[in-house]
């Protein structure tokens, strides 16, 4: 049984070289494999650890979600950092004021977002992920002294009228909507043979 979501990225080893993602990018469709994505969230946690952003930190999402974001997600997940996700199209008022409730140490971010954000706040453009991460070592990172009770992420309404309230969700949370999931799953996964893969939308 899960305790807490970092099994999942386990999960992802198992058929590596199957195709996690797809998106059209311009003209092309670009694929990440499970191993990619695994592989890439190791690479962040390693990222984040030279940044200096540890248990306990929050780090900004303001972007559209694309595999990079998924992988991002993950190497937060595996440093204990806790992810605050914003809408793409947030307004950049909306993001300041959250950053100013959150005090995150890092914002990743779409290409042409900046805003009205903290100038001095260390800055990922989403899109170079992989390029940053490069030199990182895509090898398993321990993930240590995470467990159920944990905050994975601090969930903002997108509203207009007043201060931004942040709803506070952990690994435990989480689960209990994901777990009868599986369990229901479950029973149909000896069919799921004749229509591999399964492509959802």
């Amino acid at each position: 049984m899960r305790t807490t979501l970092l099994s999942f990225i386990d999960d992802l080893g198992a058929r590596g070289a199957e195709t996690a993602f797809a998106r059209k990018v311009g003209l092309r469709v670009v694929r990440w494999s499970r191993q990619r994505i695994r592989a890439t969230a190791f690479q962040f946690a390693r990222e984040l650890e030279a940044l200096g952003i540890a248990k306990g930190d929050r780090v900004l999402f303001w972007a559209a979600n694309t595999p990079e974001w998924v992988a991002a997600f993950f190497g937060c997940l595996i440093r204990g950092v806790i992810v605050v996700p914003l809408d793409s199209q947030s307004v950049p008022g909306f993001v300041a004021r959250v950053a100013e409730q959150t005090e995150p140490k890092l914002l990743l971010h779409r290409g042409d977002h900046s805003g009205d954000v903290d100038a001095h706040l260390h800055r990922i453009r989403l899109e170079e992920l992989s390029e940053i991460v490069a030199n990182r070592s895509a090898d398993a990172y321990p993930a240590k002294d995470i467990d159920e009770n944990d905050l994975v992420e601090i969930i903002y309404t997108s509203g207009t009228t007043g201060e931004p309230k942040g709803v506070c969700i952990t690994h435990r949370n989480l689960l209990a909507n994901i777990t009868p999931l599986e369990q229901y799953v479950e029973k149909y996964i000896k069919w799921e043979r004749f229509v591999h893969p399964i492509r959802l939308l």
